[in-house]
Order: structure tokens, then sequence, then C-alpha cells
């Protein structure tokens, strides 16, 4: 039987915390791209105030460590899922080099229906935002099948539309509500790290800055969470096939 929400949510919050240790890595390395961003930024604006003449200069070395952090993160998400996949299916983890090293060889064609999923549920919500909820909800795994099942283009595409087919309405309260509840967590988190840092006396500047750090690291430490959610519901779907019979449609 398919997992409804709310065993998502606990199932989840249990393979979470009983092997924090093991996401702990990837949520380091997720997080660095962030906070190398945020460094730049704040690098970048002081030279561009005090040291106009090097302002071509910088910015071209904080685009290139845009483009860098980007494919450090992309990458970084692409081996904790194959970590967490992994994980569900065996319950049993590899060393973290290990799983970048396997994302590594899927990195393109992850990429490739990455952009394609963007530009298609783009185009839906520009058209009419209905149709792009819709896609939205179709392709929501198509990552999983590249990383996890070695489907490349537009065979993930499908195999994710099939998994959804029949089931749409069902699949996206089951994508909705651990996002809600997780998002709720992280967002107490942050308030009250806030909270916290405003007991002492720094300026706004440095405050904003810590602002953004814990708002970065809190994204990080929550990311495996949220993936072991929709990895459950990838998978729980594969073990639950919508019937033939099912007439197309949503």
């Amino acid at each position: 039987m398919l997992l409804n929400a709310e065993e998502i949510i606990s199932k989840s919050w249990r393979d979470y915390v009983a092997n924090w240790h093991d996401w702990a890595i990837y949520s380091l390395i997720l997080f660095i791209p962030g906070f190398i961003l945020m460094l730049s930024g704040s690098f970048g604006g002081f030279l561009n105030t005090y040291l106009p003449a090097t302002a071509i200069a910088t910015n071209i070395l904080i685009l290139v460590l845009v483009a860098v952090s980007a494919v450090m993160w992309f990458w970084s998400y692409l081996a904790l899922t194959h970590a967490v996949g992994k994980f569900l299916q065996t319950k049993q983890t590899d060393h973290w080099k290990e799983h970048y090293s396997a994302s590594l060889e899927t990195f393109w064609p992850a990429l490739y229906v990455s952009i394609l999923k963007g530009l298609i549920v783009a185009i839906g919500t520009l058209l009419f935002l209905i149709p792009g909820i819709i896609f939205s909800v179709w392709y929501s795994f198509v990552l999983f099948g590249v990383v996890l099942g070695g489907e490349r283009g537009w065979s993930a595409m499908k195999s994710s539309k099939n998994l959804v087919r029949g089931r749409w309405w069902g699949v996206l309260w089951r994508l909705l509500l651990p996002t809600f509840v997780f998002g709720v967590g992280i967002a107490l988190f942050n308030i009250i790290s806030v909270l916290i840092i405003n007991v002492f006396p720094i300026s706004s500047e440095s405050n904003a800055l810590l602002g953004n750090v814990i708002s970065g690291l809190s994204s990080a430490i929550f990311t495996p969470l949220t993936t072991i959610a929709a990895l459950n519901l990838y998978f729980s779907l594969k073990e639950n096939p919508a019937p033939e019979t099912l007439p197309a449609g949503l």
C-alpha cells in the first residue's frame, strides 16, 4: 500500500535521526557553496566601494565563484540522493566519496533533465499557472530516475509521469505536507537562532551576515531530511504502481 503523508513524515524523521552522522558530511558540503557566495558577495561589495578600479575583475571572479558553487552544490545533491537511495533500499551506506564518484557519472544527464523539467514547468506556468503546477508534480521524480534508475532524458521524464499517473492529487498531498511540516521546523530553527543572535551587542551588518549564515546552514542541515521524504515517496510509488486500467489523465 502506498505510504500516506503522515507515514512519510514519521518514517523520514526516523531515518534522518537514526543516521544523522551519515548525512552530516553532505550537509556540510552543501553549505560550503552558499557560504563561499556570501563571503564573495561581501568582499566584492567592499572592493567595488573602496577599489572601484577592480570592479570588472571582481565581478568576473564572483561570476566564476557562482558557477563553481552551483556545480559543487548540484553534484553534492546528486551524491546525497545516491546515498539516501541506497540506504532506503539496503539500509547501508558506503563512504561518502563512493557516492560522489557514482553520482559524477550521472551529472550531465541529471543536469539535462533538470533544465528540461525547468523549461517545461516554466513554459506551463507562463502560459497558465495550472499547467505549470501539473507539470511540476508529474516530473517531481526525474532526478531520482536518473541517479538511481539509470534513466536518461525523455525516458526519465516519462517514468516520473507514469509514477504519478492516475493519482496526481494523492502525490501532490504527499509532497506538500512533509514539505510544510519540515519547512515549519526550519523556520522555527531560524527564528530561535535569530533571537539568540539579537541578544549580543553586534553591528547590524554582522547581525545580517550571521542571519544569512544560519539560514544557509539550517537549509543544508535539513536538506537530507527533505530528500529522504521525497525518496520514501518515490520508492513507495515504484513499489505500488498505478493499475493499468486507470484512465488517462492526472
